[in-house]
């Protein structure tokens, strides 16, 4: 029931093996991830038109906690959840390894 430090993470969606960047590495027990978004944006001279959300051909990432000492987990996400923010924090339980 302690907290995991040290845990590293990939993200990984059809196509792509590295469809996230670790956000913050000062934090010890806490990972925060960056996904990369991809708007199109219509304007004319003088006034945005329209901004929207370009969806991925791919719609899960797969994401793995990785750790020496613990089992690798696994959570497969829906990308438009995650960049429409409405995946926020979650609490991921590893299971130390057994030797």
């Amino acid at each position: 029931g302690a907290p995991v430090f040290g845990a590293r993470v990939k993200c990984q969606q059809k196509g792509n093996d590295n469809a996230c960047t670790l956000k913050d590495k000062r934090s010890r027990d806490k990972l925060s991830l960056l996904f990369p978004r991809r708007t199109e944006v219509t304007r004319s001279w003088l006034f945005i038109l329209r901004e929207e959300l370009q969806v991925p051909e791919h719609p899960d990432v797969h994401i793995f906690f990785i750790h020496t000492d613990y089992e690798t987990v696994n959570i497969t996400v829906p990308i438009l959840d995650i960049l429409q923010n409405r995946f926020t924090q979650q609490t991921i339980k590893m299971k130390a390894r057994k030797w």
